[in-house]
């Protein structure tokens, strides 16, 4: 998810899920990510989802060697958030 709101602040937050299909990861980012009751939509509908572990979006923040352990611990099951905000103003 990449949410900008005000023109000052951006937020970056991804979460590395097992689900059956599109919808459930979504609901799974959601859920580890705090956003519930009208929180939920708002943020959601920003929220993009990839089948499989996504090496091009994930190396924007994370290193080769990470995303590939993830891909390990994916196997038995695992999840992995990241939330950055930051301001610019």
């Amino acid at each position: 998810m990449e949410h900008f709101a005000t023109g000052e602040g951006f937020t970056h937050a991804l979460a590395v899920v097992q689900a059956r299909d599109p919808e459930s990861a979504k609901a799974a980012f959601l859920d580890a990510h705090g956003y519930f009751g009208g929180a939920r939509e708002y943020f959601g509908r920003g929220v993009d989802v990839s089948e499989g572990v996504d090496h091009t979006r994930l190396g924007r923040w994370l290193t080769p060697q990470f995303i590939e352990t993830l891909e390990r611990c994916m196997q038995v099951h695992a999840q992995f958030k990241f939330h950055w905000h930051f301001n610019a103003s």
